[in-house]
């Protein structure tokens, strides 16, 4: 995990309640602090300090997520590291059917599941499902389009990710970025059909997904991706025909797009 001074206190909270209440704990939580964080973050993690194995990183200044995922993921004791997002909350048995998938499927390099999208609370009607493709072919298709792998709820075998570059600088689109580069090395990557985490959503998530800072942040690892051949020079132009529009819209109309276009409603 890593968290900053721009993360909700409350929202800390709930995301480590959620590991406490899980049916397998970690044997390991590192917590990455990237730059100086307020006091009530600190009071919030703190309270978890004897109820879960935690182990803060703290970086000197802000560096940024895909920084401080890699320093965290230095730190990390063992090869299947699971990933969360600090104001997300995990379903009460995530690690309990993820550690059935690596069993059920060995060769499996790194996953994740379906998320829910909530306002308020996970238990709220008319939450959001974000899903993604199931079967390493139909994945590495859909990867040449969008994102494969719902990173809050990621799992993946460390040596993997270092032999890949570890996180790197890829601002905006650090996890993407990382799959596709484990696609190019032979990795094979999967999804579970069925959801793991309960993800925080609405209209501050909808706001940081836009504006002309997160389209230049599109269009270069778009331009990374045709340079490094995953894709070629017509599905670079169709993607960014297809994307960069998205980003410059109003928040409401994007909202629109995300509700009606790429989510559909849990039943």
């Amino acid at each position: 995990m890593s968290t900053y001074q721009g993360d909700d206190p409350e929202h800390c909270r709930q995301a480590l309640q959620g590991i406490c209440d899980n049916s397998v704990l970690p044997d390991d939580l590192v917590l990455v602090l990237d730059g100086p964080a307020p006091e009530p973050l600190i009071a919030a993690i703190a309270s978890f300090s004897h109820r879960l194995p935690l182990r803060l990183v703290h970086l000197s200044e802000n560096r940024g997520l895909g920084e401080a995922l890699a320093v965290g993921l230095e730190h990390c004791r063992y090869n299947w590291v699971a990933r969360f997002d600090a104001d997300d909350i995990c379903m009460p048995d995530r690690f309990e059917r993820q550690l059935a998938f690596i069993a059920e499927n060995p060769h499996v390099d790194a996953f994740s599941s379906p998320v829910e999208e909530f306002r308020e609370s996970p238990g709220e009607t008319n939450r959001l499902l974000k899903s993604v493709p199931c079967g390493s072919h139909a994945l590495a298709v859909y990867a040449r389009r969008r994102n494969p792998l719902n990173h809050m709820a990621v799992m993946f075998r460390k040596d993997r990710v270092l032999a890949a570059g570890n996180y790197q600088g890829d601002a905006c689109f650090e996890d993407y970025a990382l799959w596709v580069r484990l696609l190019q090395q032979g990795a094979c990557l999967d999804n579970m059909a069925e959801s793991t985490v309960w993800v925080r959503a609405g209209r501050s998530m909808v706001m940081r997904r836009g504006g002309w800072r997160y389209a230049r942040a599109e269009y270069d690892v778009q331009r990374k991706f045709l340079t490094s051949g995953f894709i070629g020079f017509p599905e670079f132009i169709r993607n960014l025909a297809v994307r960069i529009p998205v980003r410059l819209l109003s928040v409401g109309l994007r909202t629109g797009i995300y509700a009606v276009c790429l989510r559909r409603t849990v039943r």
